[in-house]
């Protein structure tokens, strides 16, 4: 796991005199910011949740904290019937399903539970419609209306583009009730 050098550590940041100011543990100098050059000097940094070490990386909880945050969400999220067909995704291990199939061969080959993957119905993303707006930057001011080739054509666009089927899925607001 290699050095583990806490935000507060004398290794993180180091005040020296002279200039006045804050370097970090690679010597680069932050004048008065103290919290900067801990921060750039220091790998791990205390968990909000648990004050375990955790390396730096964008998070202010660690892994195991996360994860059991992660469960309780799912937990408190409402619950509907799976309908087999809507697909569906896994919180527990970021996998989509997009049918029975495919969601029971997962549970064979990993050997887990429905319980287990924390399923959520997915909800569709479809193409987004052109807006009437969208040439608003390249008309004059004083002219709002397209021309009419133009404004024909987009209505054209947008009919086949709301005709058109889910552009992709991605995570609703709802946990799932699943009996395979």
């Amino acid at each position: 796991m290699g050095n583990i050098i806490l935000y507060d550590s004398q290794e993180a940041a180091e005040r020296v005199n002279g200039i006045s100011g804050w370097i970090d543990r690679h010597g680069r100098f932050f004048g008065e910011n103290e919290h900067a050059a801990r921060y750039s000097g220091c790998t791990h940094i205390k968990c909000k949740e648990c004050a375990e070490p955790t390396p730096v990386r964008g998070y202010t909880i660690c892994d195991s904290c996360r994860t059991e945050k992660d469960v309780e969400r799912y937990y408190a999220m409402p619950r509907v019937k799976w309908d087999g067909e809507t697909p569906v995704y896994s919180d527990a291990c970021d996998v989509y399903f997009y049918d029975e199939d495919e969601l029971r061969d997962y549970l064979q080959e990993h050997d887990c539970t429905i319980d287990s993957l924390r399923l959520i119905l997915c909800k569709e993303n479809k193409y987004p419609e052109i807006e009437d707006d969208y040439f608003s930057e390249v008309l004059p001011d004083d002219i709002d209306d397209l021309p009419e080739e133009l404004q024909t054509a987009l209505d054209e666009l947008n009919k086949v583009i709301r005709c058109l089927p889910a552009a992709s899925w991605s995570p609703g607001k709802y946990a799932v009730e699943c009996d395979l």
